[in-house]
């Protein structure tokens, strides 16, 4: 029990500290504002970048953008941080961008979900 208490204030405080941080505003707020800029201003229209669709048989693969950003901040934190030791402050600025395209993606669209889609 008492180590159940010590792992929630270890967890507690590092979350703490990360949302103090000062890279994560910036960071989340201009991965929003980019996610904005180039992509659709709305479900189905298209944006300044095209969206990734693969085609195979009778199905379509549609790459989000906030599904490509995600699997990049996974793969940055959880692989590329130590292997390469990369600076905090530059860690937690991408990722804080890379979690406002995320956001963005997920929040300003009703189809995020639809990642597997059949073809008439």
């Amino acid at each position: 029990m008492e180590k159940i208490k010590i792992l929630k204030e270890r967890v507690f405080l590092t979350f703490h500290k990360i949302l103090l941080r000062f890279e994560i505003y910036p960071g989340t707020a201009s991965g929003y504002l980019t996610g904005n800029f180039f992509a659709g201003p709305s479900t189905g229209q298209s944006g300044r970048i095209s969206s990734f669709i693969l085609n195979i048989k009778d199905w379509q693969i549609y790459f989000h953008h906030w599904l490509a950003c995600l699997l990049i901040l996974v793969v940055l934190n959880l692989f590329l941080a130590k292997k390469f030791r990369i600076p905090t402050t530059f860690l937690f600025f991408s990722s804080s961008f890379l979690t406002g395209l995320v956001f963005q993606g997920i929040h300003d669209y009703s189809d995020w979900y639809r990642i597997l889609i059949k073809r008439n």
